[in-house]
């Protein structure tokens, strides 16, 4: 059931540190964004920015990557980027000799040296499956994987030692979400999640303050493997899913920095909506306009990598007009370079940097009047 705490546990809670970080010191003196929503209304980073893949832990004791690497690829998303780490790429560097996992250790690693992405050292095998060997092996590893993970280091963790509701909503509204654990009672290991929103949940006709996580350990529900769990707070303790729940322990959240104008070509954000209007551009310049359906856009294999530029940039750089090709004329152009996902019916001004592969060099001013084009 939902309410139960895994049979197969891999995370460590990590002793208090007085070297860590702490959130609570970033944001002391900081006011919390004025457009947070109240837990009435609740809110999920998932509906904000886009989803990500349901991970299935299966039988290994990798929940802390597996909750660590959603927490990541949520900080790129809110940045515009979307990726894909590997879990086998993070627990080969940090686990224990009997399995699991310390949160601190793969923040760490994310830190120091990054963690590469699936496409390099892929966590599942070639049919789908995951052992505890196979999530321990990097023998594969390639000098590609290493570079790559470099590319995608993160400025800064933050330990949350806070337990305040209020807190945590503000750390998963305002970065993302965060990697959190916790323990059965009296219980010295226990599960790593991905905390991603927050709101009111109801359960058997009650309301709860609650936490909405990803878990990489999903329950059979109605036939269906569920991914999406709760937490709630009643009488200052915490359950899953509802008072009837098993009774945890919070231990060791965590949250990450990342400042991507330093490290990626276009400082770009903004959040996706669910129909996008597709411009692809070629190495000519030449632009051609689509209205899809995001989702099955991502799902059919079209999304390049890192090549999604998500946003109206704030920038003021030099600004020239794109092309609008014909179907021939895209046809036959020499190659797609870029493709650009706008807000449906938009009238903001798009810009953009120029690339640092130089495969367009080109900056782009969106007129109004592409916006007319059939």
């Amino acid at each position: 059931m939902i309410k139960d705490i895994p049979k197969i546990l891999g995370f460590y809670p990590d002793a208090i540190d007085t070297r860590d970080h702490l959130y609570e010191e970033f944001i002391a003196g900081v006011p919390s964004a004025a457009e947070m929503p109240t837990f009435d209304k609740g809110y999920d980073t998932e509906d904000v920015y886009g989803y990500l893949d349901n991970d299935d832990q299966y039988n290994t004791l990798g929940c802390v990557p597996f909750g660590g690497t959603n927490d990541l690829e949520m900080t790129f998303r809110m940045a515009g980027i979307i990726l894909k780490l590997s879990q086998r790429d993070a627990y080969s560097q940090i686990h224990f000799d009997s399995g699991g996992a310390s949160p601190r250790d793969f923040y760490k690693l994310a830190n120091q040296k990054g963690i590469c992405e699936d496409r390099f050292l892929p966590t599942y095998d070639a049919v789908g499956g995951l052992t505890e060997a196979r999530l321990r092996d990097r023998s594969d590893i390639t000098p590609e994987a290493i570079e790559n993970a470099l590319q995608n280091k993160i400025d800064e963790y933050l330990s949350i030692s806070s337990l305040d509701m209020l807190i945590l909503a503000r750390a998963i509204f305002e970065n993302g979400g965060c990697g959190g654990g916790y323990c059965g009672i009296n219980a010295s290991i226990g599960h790593f999640i991905f905390p991603k929103g927050y709101g009111k949940h109801n359960r058997g006709g009650y309301t709860y303050d609650g936490i909405k996580y990803k878990d990489s350990s999903p329950m059979w529900v109605n036939g269906q493997k569920t991914f999406d769990k709760w937490i709630i707070k009643y009488n200052n303790k915490f359950y899953l899913d509802s008072p009837s729940g098993s009774e945890i322990i919070l231990y060791s959240f965590w949250t990450c920095l990342k400042d991507f104008s330093k490290t990626m070509e276009y400082n770009l954000r903004r959040k996706p909506t669910d129909t996008e209007e597709v411009f692809a551009i070629t190495k000519d310049g030449l632009a051609k306009r689509h209205i899809v359906n995001r989702e099955s856009l991502i799902e059919g294999g079209k999304q390049p990598d890192r090549k999604w530029i998500f946003y109206p940039a704030s920038q003021t750089v030099q600004e020239t007009e794109i092309d609008v090709a014909t179907q021939s004329e895209f046809d036959n152009a020499q190659e797609v370079a870029e493709i650009l996902l706008l807000p449906k019916d938009s009238t903001t001004t798009i810009v953009s940097g120029e690339s640092k592969s130089s495969i367009l060099g080109i900056v782009l001013n969106w007129f109004k009047k592409i916006l007319h084009i059939k």
